[in-house]
């Protein structure tokens, strides 16, 4: 399953809980990690979060994809005026594997752009969906999912309280 990472759950897991290693733990439960040409570029500008994605890529723990097309970026960007460049070309690659049979899921924690990807009948997880995964998985206990959650809330982390529980 391709997961693609839009800026907020890298900025959650490379600066806000500062435990790259979290994220990276998705990989034991068959997930490869996708970022897009317009998050790497534009939207993950601050330290620490750009020096360990450049650090993620250089390992191989992370993949760049390559930048969508301008005039389908344009079309989508057009149509769904809410979203930025990066969480646009999240949804347009999901869409892209998924036309090729591959399984991708959004990574999205902004409410517009899970509705839109939703909408468009794609799977959504966002960081704490991210977090649930890998306590589901046993790659994390209970104490751990709890203790993630306070380190993001204690760093401005804004979530339903439904998706605290």
């Amino acid at each position: 399953m391709k997961a693609i990472l839009d800026a907020s759950p890298l900025i959650a897991f490379f600066a806000e809980m500062r435990e790259p290693e979290i994220l990276f733990l998705l990989r034991r439960v068959g997930y490869e990690l996708f970022v897009p040409d317009a998050v790497s570029r534009c939207d993950i500008t601050k330290e620490p979060a750009k020096a360990i994605l450049v650090q993620s890529v250089a390992s191989g723990s992370i993949s760049l994809l390559p930048p969508v097309a301008p005039a389908i970026l344009v079309a989508f960007t057009s149509a769904h005026p809410s979203l930025g460049e990066g969480e646009s070309e999240v949804i347009l690659l999901a869409i892209e594997f998924l036309s090729h049979r591959q399984e991708a899921v959004c990574v999205i924690d902004e409410k517009a752009a899970r509705r839109i990807a939703e909408d468009l009948g794609l799977p959504v997880k966002g960081t704490l969906g991210v977090l649930r995964t890998l306590r589901d998985s046993g790659l994390i206990d209970q104490d751990d999912l709890a203790r993630l959650r306070g380190r993001l809330l204690a760093a401005g982390f804004r979530a339903d309280a439904s998706l605290l529980r």
